[in-house]
């Protein structure tokens, strides 16, 4: 240990009169200390620090180099009620002030929220507002109002900084390592791997000999495998060193280093920049008898060039080959076979070490061990039954790939949230509590004493989609299917086909469905693409991304994998879009040309088509049911590839509106306005005569566009004359139909 050491961003704020706490800024780490003051607080986070960095259980040597910006962000929430079997979303919003910290680092940008302990990582085109705002929509879901209420921003706070000492391994203070400080970090720690003794022995057995591709599945315990074996490795090394040569920690500098792709060429702007830097890695690293670790060996063919055969990968494997650059990556099985497609000489370099997927009674081991040792470095109990909720409820609702690692993670989270609140003790209870705000479901949807009868779920849903009964009770038993848990885990929860004329409601139900779903992720809970804008022979790398760089449609599955995507007019996309979409429906999955996959198996997949729906009588509103479906599923048949048809678990015909729809549509759309602020915030209420409701019909309603243009009508017959009498004297406001257009009454 070395009194030196680097200076990581504290954000002190004051809890109480003669009360601080102080937040180290740091999204892996998120320590904290306490005392009477600023210096008193900041001083027990730096022992903290320092008895953490020297057990080893501090490890990132990596503070961010730019400087922490203070944004008050004004958010608005909605707090949950529940009773009687029943959740539901209070009417009122409440107004919240959060500080969020933002942060440049070698991976991207960072907001902090210290004062809750939560931290956001933000994508390229991320809006800071929008990420904080869904992220606390997550971690206050099912809170009731007075809770959120309750927060509130500190009055005094500042930034300050905190010298970590770092744990200097051999060579650091005598060698001269070159860039590999700046691009990698080295593993001092060592990971967990439950379970999996002999893989971890396999691999140490088989570190320093040549290159390594780890494989596996996401989540299997790939990282934890790589970090035990170079720890165990390490050990080994140490002592059968010889004998008669006394131990020096400066002389034998850490062999194992971890870095990313982006890492290696982050910086390098000009022609052969990047490989110059490689190059001097590769020397260092011999120098030292050093390995290289990388989190993904997929990622080192999407950066360097144009293509794979200009990549960092391209450039790597000459010197693995010779043994000149010992490395050990992770990848998938999808990926390692795309990367002996693409480039083969990389994947010649290196010998593949599997990972299967744990055994069930091994999993749920594992997360026992994980709770138990998160709970006693955070000073918390653990009940028993929290394990087997925490195991239930990620085999239930967390897909099938993915396992144990985002329920370790999930762990982590919890406990330290639990530390943080007043209950010392983690049970069923909150782990569930914790799970809904983690995965954004409707509390009653994973709770087993919380009844949800079908008939209500559907209730729920037509107050948002009227005269669509046999629509609305498809879209109701997803929600009982992922109530069960009766989903197929190696496919997405529910695939449906939302065929019909326009304006009758596809769209909307898709909404309510999200919102029914997943009410904690706001406005994440529905992924909208519309398919029309992908019917060019770009249409793969506009869904995929391209440059190694995932598509924002990608990017906000990845964030978030539990939601309803919707593809809308999904019969004018390319035929390459199908093939893409038959691996989504078949296999819950996307991948791209790199084998990297994104996981669709926690996802509703609703699609819409108007196809079949220009068969209609010239006049009237609707026509009989049997005629109308008739014509849709056979213009379907006609336009769609059987075997895409064939994976869709549902094709769910709308029928167009008839009058009465129309009067319940407008009737409605004059409810939301008589709910808007200008007339709640005025103590005004809102009434209207029947003529108004059949003006809106008239003027609201197509053939071609259905009900589409309620709204539009709404707005120009009556918000637009409303808002120009609100400016008269208070009192009620009703509304008539006189001469051709509304009138307003005051009083």
């Amino acid at each position: 240990m070395s009194a030196a050491g680097r200076s990581w961003p504290v954000f002190l704020w004051q809890v109480a009169p003669g009360a601080w706490s102080a937040r180290l800024l740091c999204d892996t780490q998120r320590e904290s200390g306490a005392g009477s003051d600023p210096d008193s607080a900041l001083a027990e986070l730096a022992r903290r620090l320092a008895a953490l960095t020297k057990s080893g259980r501090f490890t990132d040597d990596s503070p961010p180099d730019g400087d922490p910006a203070v944004i008050e962000l004004s958010l608005t929430l909605r707090g949950e009620r529940s009773g009687k079997g029943r959740s539901w979303a209070t009417r009122d919003p409440i107004r919240l002030v959060v500080h969020a910290v933002a942060i440049e680092d070698s991976s991207g940008r960072v907001a902090h929220l210290p004062v809750l302990g939560l931290a956001v990582r933000l994508l390229v085109g991320d809006d800071l507002k929008d990420a904080v705002t869904n992220r606390l929509r997550r971690f206050f879901s099912g809170d009731p109002p007075e809770d959120i209420a309750a927060y509130l921003p500190p009055t005094r706070w500042k930034i300050a900084s905190v010298k970590v000492p770092q744990r200097r391994a051999a060579g650091q203070v005598e060698s001269d390592l070159g860039p590999l400080p700046q691009v990698a970090e080295p593993m001092l720690g060592g990971g967990r791997a439950w379970r999996r003794d002999a893989l971890v022995a396999e691999l140490a057995s088989r570190l320093g000999r040549g290159s390594i591709a780890v494989v596996g599945e996401p989540g299997c315990g790939k990282s934890a495998v790589i970090s035990a074996a170079a720890k165990l490795k390490q050990r080994s090394v140490t002592e059968t060193a010889n004998p008669l040569e006394p131990a020096s920690p400066a002389r034998s500098p850490p062999r194992f280093w971890r870095t990313s792709a982006q890492r290696l060429i982050a910086g390098m702007r000009w022609l052969g920049e990047w490989e110059q830097r490689c190059q001097e890695v590769i020397r260092r690293l011999a120098a030292i008898d050093g390995v290289l670790v990388v989190d993904s060996l997929a990622e080192l063919l999407a950066v360097g060039g144009e293509d794979e055969i200009d990549s960092v990968a391209a450039f790597l494997a000459p010197f693995m080959t010779r043994g000149e650059l010992r490395l050990v990556g992770e990848c998938s099985a999808l990926e390692f076979d795309a990367i002996r497609r693409r480039l083969p000489a990389f994947a010649d370099a290196c010998a593949v070490l599997a990972v299967p997927e744990l055994a069930e009674a091994d999993a749920a081991a594992v997360v026992a061990q994980a709770l138990h040792s998160a709970a006693a470095s955070h000073g918390l109990t653990a009940e028993p039954a929290a394990a087997a909720t925490v195991y239930g409820l990620f085999k239930r609702h967390a897909g099938a790939a993915g396992f144990p690692g985002p329920a370790v993670r999930f762990i982590d989270e919890l406990a330290g949230s639990i530390e943080r609140s007043a209950g010392p003790t983690i049970d069923p209870a909150a782990v569930r509590a914790a799970f809904t705000r983690h995965a954004g479901l409707a509390p009653r949807l994973i709770d087993d004493g919380i009844p949800v009868p079908l008939a209500e779920v559907a209730e729920r849903l037509t107050g948002s989609v009227i005269a669509q009964d046999s629509a609305v009770e498809t879209a109701a038993r997803v929600a009982i299917l992922v109530k069960s848990g009766l989903a197929d885990p190696r496919r997405p929860v529910a695939s449906l086909l939302f065929a019909g004329p326009t304006g009758v409601g596809k769209t909307q139900l898709a909404k309510a469905l999200a919102a029914e779903l997943f009410p904690g992720l706001g406005d994440e809970a529905l992924v909208r693409l519309d398919l029309s804008e992908y019917a060019g022979p770009d249409a793969a790398v506009r869904m995929l991304g391209a440059g190694g760089r995932p598509s924002p449609f990608l990017a906000r599955l990845r964030r978030q994998p539990a939601a309803v995507v919707l593809l809308d007019e999904i019969e004018k996309a390319d035929p390459v879009v199908f093939d893409l979409l038959l691996t989504s429906l078949d296999e819950g999955r996307l991948g791209d040309p790199l084998g990297r996959s994104t996981s669709l198996r926690q996802a509703v997949i609703v699609a819409t088509t108007n196809l079949g729906a220009d068969h209609r009588p010239i006049a009237g509103f609707a026509e009989p049911r049997s005629v109308a479906e008739t014509s849709v599923r056979t213009a379907l048949a006609v336009h769609f590839r059987p075997e895409f048809l064939a994976r869709i678990d549902q094709v769910v015909v709308f029928r167009a509106l008839d009058r009465a729809a129309v009067r319940r549509i407008a009737a409605l759309e004059l409810a939301a306005l008589a709910r808007r602020e200008g007339l709640t915030a005025r103590g005004l209420s809102l009434t209207w005569d029947p003529a108004v409701i059949e003006a809106l019909v008239v003027r609201g309603y197509d053939p071609e566009r259905g009900a589409r243009a309620m709204q539009r009508a709404v707005h120009d017959l009556v918000a637009t004359p409303l808002a120009m009498a609100l400016l008269a004297a208070p009192g009620p406001v009703h509304l008539a139909w006189h001469n051709g257009s509304v009138s307003v009454r005051r009083g």
